[in-house]
């Protein structure tokens, strides 16, 4: 009965000790989302979308809490681990990720080989028939991301692994700090060059998770090597941009010549939403600029239409419920248990960050277009699915943390801890 009683306990700790704030900020940002898709949609879609995205959003609040219990990322990596002697003495380790590497990246290569392009772009893998309109979408880019910042912070603790100098005084022991670097740097830019195939923005908010770890995770000695990486990565930038497809091209022109160029209506009507909306915003569900002038105002534009029906004051407001959101994982970074989860978190965090800082600076023409939906409040069922991941297992970080910081108490209050 005693035991029982103990393990009940034990079960409602659990419970108790949570990270509820961040569930919490996630589900209002959620609910501003679906009451947005409600709205900029209903002219178009009737109830089918909100009613699509409301059952999504549910479920992947039950998902991120009850996951957050199931799932231990770093438990889950060490369990499935293998190691290997490399030529000059050090370990390299090879665990599931690895695995999940190769599954990721034909994941990513499905659209191009599946060949059914949606308005010209094959970013999606399609169950369905395209031209007949009866399909449905995934987009594997929206999971990918979600798997590069887990991959690319278990390859950084990799790499901080194998080198073993504190500080770089041969020439040698440059080559061999690059090289671990360079397969690093190898690895993640697979994914994102799959990626950049045919999503070029989504590429660029890779690459910004994947700079924005390796300042945070490895020594300023090591950054020589980033910096060849920076400048490769901006050649790279500038031929993509200017020596590839002319659409890409053409939407710096549309940026520079919104007023006055032919395919410039989507942002420059978006701005009019912006303007119309005033501080205080014509009311919601009041949008003008929703029936017809925004095309598609549910997803990439729905900033826009938030901003005419809610106005400025409402805008702020949103962007501050995200600022609480980045800084309650940040928080949950710096309370980790161990250098691996503080970078996952820290990734999380990073991802969110560019994501919105991006939409908005679309939605009001401060840089080109780019397919950059807003989290968890455009509407699309992949990129809710990629959130949720990420959000699961910053909720299981932090449980963790709290259960350790709790346990590191109770056992300096018996004197067993110093």
């Amino acid at each position: 009965m005693i035991v029982s009683r103990m393990r009940l306990k034990r079960i409602f700790s659990r419970f108790r000790n949570y990270d509820y704030t961040l569930l919490l900020l996630v589900a209002i940002v959620m609910g501003i989302g679906v009451v947005m898709i409600y709205s900029s949609s209903a002219p178009e879609k009737g109830n089918s979308y909100f009613k699509r995205q409301l059952l999504y959003c549910i479920a992947s609040i039950f998902v991120m809490y009850a996951g957050s219990f199931i799932i231990g990322i770093t438990g889950l990596v060490n369990r499935f681990m293998l190691k290997t002697e490399l030529p000059f003495g050090k370990k390299w380790y090879f665990s599931i990720l690895t695995l999940g590497y190769i599954v990721v990246a034909l994941f990513q290569l499905m659209p191009l080989i599946q060949n059914k392009p949606i308005n010209n772009y094959k970013r999606w893998i399609v169950i369905g028939d395209v031209q007949s309109g009866n399909y449905k979408t995934i987009q594997p880019s929206e999971v990918t991301k979600a798997f590069l910042i887990v991959y690319s912070a278990y390859l950084i603790i990799m790499i901080l692994k194998t080198m073993g100098w504190k500080k770089i005084t041969k020439w040698y022991q440059f080559v061999l700090n690059v090289f671990p670097l360079a397969v690093y740097f190898a690895l993640t830019g697979i994914l994102i060059v799959l990626v950049m195939k045919e999503d070029l923005s989504t590429a660029i908010v890779m690459l910004i998770i994947v700079f924005g770890m390796t300042f945070m995770g490895l020594k300023w000695e090591q950054f020589a090597a980033v910096f060849v990486y920076v400048f490769l990565g901006i050649l790279a930038g500038y031929f993509m941009i200017f020596h590839t497809d002319a659409f890409r091209i053409e939407r710096i022109n549309i940026w520079r010549e919104v007023e006055t160029h032919e395919k410039g209506q989507q942002i420059l009507q978006g701005m009019y939403a912006i303007a119309n909306g005033g501080f205080l915003g014509k009311g919601l569900g009041n949008s003008v600029q929703k029936l017809g002038n925004v095309p598609e105002s549910y997803n990439d534009m729905i900033f826009t239409i938030y901003c005419e029906e809610l106005g400025v004051l409402g805008a702020f407001l949103l962007l501050f419920i995200y600022l609480l959101l980045i800084f309650r994982l940040l928080y949950i970074a710096s309370k980790a248990v161990n250098r691996f989860e503080t970078l996952i978190a820290y990734g999380i965090a990073i991802h969110i960050t560019a994501q919105v800082c991006i939409n908005v600076l679309v939605s009001t023409n401060a840089i080109p277009s780019t397919g950059i939906p807003l989290p968890f409040v455009s509407y699309g069922i992949s990129s809710l699915i990629g959130l949720t991941i990420e959000m699961t297992i910053a909720l299981s970080i932090a449980r963790k943390s709290i259960e350790h910081n709790l346990e590191l108490r109770r056992m300096e209050s018996l004197g067993r801890y110093k």
